[in-house]
């Protein structure tokens, strides 16, 4: 894994982080203990978002669900606490709403037999009397509105950096990562003026996600250079989806400057590596869309060019 400005971040703020390692028999006894407390205690290996509970007899029980179902989610959370706290090697705790019902949730990294787990703790917060001072709607507001400001891009509804140094970037399964670069960005700054601009990456960004899956992430990765993170799609079906992005945005009309033509580079692999690694090498077929562009390329292949 690269190091980065909040690795070393974190590094300085927590230089000798304590370990929490268990066998299989000790975290099955503690998890036993915390249920006293909790209204749920579950192990959940992160990067695949596998959740495991004990059985009445003490078992660890792989559930079908995924840890996000709980909440009444199709993907992982956005403010996936546990990526969080494995990443820093910390504890970590967040008020969560599913179904206007509210919840507090502990996330603490441990090792079970030399495995990277993350044991999670939920309350339900229903019957708390805070809840009828303050009003059950206003808490859940003030959560949707905190995750939009820690990990959305104001500007073009994506998610933005800090979504992907805290929630992507450490990810390692089976992932198509596409870079996105917008041919001759600055030329329509200096050309139309920076409000021209912004314009431009809110109808881009527009535009991409209309393109995608529910389960795909867009981020902002800079200024006019975006990432989009799909999960599980067909290889087949890669090229077929990245080309149109390509089409809709070299469609995309502005009313206030109608001259004004946008076309976007497109470099993309897929790949069995962390999402750090993928970046790297999706960067080598942006650079080579980006000599041509206005076209996509796969692993090295030019899969379109107008």
């Amino acid at each position: 894994m690269e190091w980065t400005q909040m690795d070393a971040r974190n590094a300085r703020e927590n230089p000798h982080p304590k370990r929490y390692t268990f066998t299989r028999e000790e975290i099955a006894a503690c998890m036993r203990a915390l249920s006293d407390v909790f209204d749920l205690v579950r192990l959940v290996e992160v990067q695949s978002c596998t959740q495991y509970q004990l059985t009445p007899e003490g078992c660890f029980e792989a559930k079908d669900d995924r840890c996000f179902a709980m909440w009444n989610r199709s993907e992982r959370c956005a403010n996936c606490i546990s990526q969080r706290a494995m990443r820093r090697n910390e504890r970590i705790s967040k008020v969560e709403f599913s179904r206007s019902e509210l919840y507090h949730m502990i996330s603490k990294y441990v090792e079970v037999d030399g495995e990277p787990y993350v044991l999670e703790m939920i309350n339900s917060m229903s019957g708390d009397a805070i809840l009828d001072g303050f009003g059950r709607q206003e808490i859940i507001n003030s959560i949707t509105a905190h995750n939009r400001r820690m990990y959305i891009d104001p500007l073009t509804g994506a998610y933005n950096r800090r979504y992907y140094e805290e929630q992507c970037r450490s990810l390692h399964k089976r992932l198509a990562l596409a870079m996105l670069d917008l041919d001759d960005f600055k030329h329509i700054n200096d050309t139309y003026g920076h409000e021209a601009g912004d314009e431009v990456l809110r109808r881009f960004a527009e535009a991409v996600l209309t393109c995608i899956r529910s389960t795909d992430s867009l981020i902002r990765y800079g200024g006019d250079e975006f990432l989009i993170l799909l999960e599980s799609i067909p290889e087949a079906l890669l090229p077929k989806r990245l080309e149109q992005i390509r089409q809709k945005v070299e469609c995309l009309r502005f009313d206030a400057y109608p001259e004004l033509r946008l076309t976007v580079s497109i470099g993309a692999t897929s790949a069995p590596l962390s999402v750090a690694r993928l970046i790297s090498e999706a960067d080598q077929r942006l650079y080579r869309a980006k000599a041509l562009k206005n076209c996509v390329c796969i692993d090295g292949l030019i899969v379109s060019n107008d």
